[in-house]
């Protein structure tokens, strides 16, 4: 159980640094001075990378929870009398 609590972190974790990168590089770099063509309405290649890459650490974070939540439906299976406790 420890393990798959820490994988769930790690995943997170990883996730939130892939996510946040592009967004630390822009701040360094200078703002044009004119809007360019794509800036009218619709989201940069970066926003669109961090959003897809949102969306993926989401779908991770799911499965952990299912993982989690069907190891802990087998517990309780085998071991009714400990249902309910942190295990």
């Amino acid at each position: 159980m420890k393990t798959v609590a820490t994988l769930a972190v790690v995943l997170f974790a990883v996730g939130t640094g892939l996510a946040l990168g592009p967004v630390a590089r822009a701040q360094d770099t200078p703002t044009p001075s004119t809007p360019q063509a794509s800036d009218h309405g619709m989201m940069s290649g970066d926003m669109k990378a961090m959003m897809g890459m949102m969306g993926q650490m989401n779908q991770m974070m799911e499965n952990c929870n299912r993982m989690m939540q069907s190891k802990n439906d087998r517990r309780d299976e085998k071991n009714p009398t400990q249902k309910g406790r942190p295990g």
